[in-house]
C-alpha cells in the first residue's frame, strides 16, 4: 500500500514537472532596465544619474559610518563603553572604483549629446561629473599608488592596452588631476562657492 501511494506521488510530481517545463518564463525580456535614451531624453533622470554617482562615493569620512570620524580626528566614539580600537584593516579607504569612472565616463559621452538640457544645464552638470572623476582618482592615487588614467574615453578592456599611469609623486599626474578639477570648478553653478 506505501509502496502504491509513493509510486503515485511520483508519478504526479513528474507529471507536474514535465508539464511546467516548457514554459518561456525565463525567456521574458527584462522590464527595469531604462536604456541610455531614456535616460538622456529627460533631465529628472540625468540629475538621478548624477545624485547616484555621490551615493557611490563612500570613502573616507562619511554619515553612512560615523565611526570613520574618530580615525583621523581627535573625534570619540561615545556610545557607550570605552574606544579599545586595536587594529585597522590593511585596506581602510583603499579606493580602486574603475566602475565609477567608467559610469561617470559613460554618463559625460550621453551628456554631450543630449537635446533634453540646456548648455549652461549641460556645463553645469558636466562640472560635477568631472569633479567627482577628478575626486576618484586623487583618493585611487593617494590610496593605491600608480593606477591609469583613462580620461573621457569609454573603452572595453583589451589585453594589448597602454595606459598612461598616475603616481601621486610625479608631478605630471598631480597637474594632471589639478588641471582636471579647475576646469571643472570654472564650470560648476553660480550658487557653488569655491575658495581658491
Amino acid at each position: 500500500m506505501k509502496k502504491l501511494f509513493s509510486n503515485k506521488i511520483i508519478w504526479i510530481a513528474l507529471i507536474g514537472l514535465l508539464s511546467t517545463g516548457c514554459n518561456n518564463i525565463l525567456d521574458q525580456d527584462p522590464d527595469k532596465i531604462i536604456s541610455d535614451e531614456q535616460i538622456f531624453s529627460d533631465e529628472i533622470m540625468i540629475n538621478s544619474v548624477l545624485a547616484n554617482f555621490y551615493g557611490r562615493v563612500h570613502w573616507g569620512q562619511n554619515t553612512a559610518d560615523s565611526y570613520s570620524y574618530t580615525i583621523l580626528d581627535e573625534a570619540g566614539k561615545s556610545d557607550g563603553g570605552p574606544d579599545n580600537i586595536q587594529n585597522y584593516g590593511d585596506d581602510l579607504w583603499r579606493v580602486y572604483d574603475y566602475t565609477l569612472i567608467r559610469s561617470i565616463n559613460q554618463f559625460l559621452a550621453g551628456l554631450r549629446s543630449t537635446n533634453a538640457l540646456s548648455m549652461t544645464k549641460k556645463l553645469s552638470y558636466e562640472a560635477e561629473a568631472r569633479f567627482l572623476r577628478a575626486w576618484v582618482y586623487f583618493n585611487m592615487a593617494r590610496g593605491m599608488g600608480g593606477m591609469p588614467i583613462v580620461g573621457d574615453e569609454v573603452f572595453e578592456y583589451t589585453l594589448e592596452m597602454t595606459l598612461q599611469h598616475c603616481n601621486m609623486r610625479d608631478q605630471q599626474s598631480r597637474r594632471s588631476i589639478a588641471i582636471s578639477l579647475r576646469k571643472s570648478m570654472r564650470s560648476m553653478p553660480t550658487w557653488v562657492t569655491v575658495r581658491r
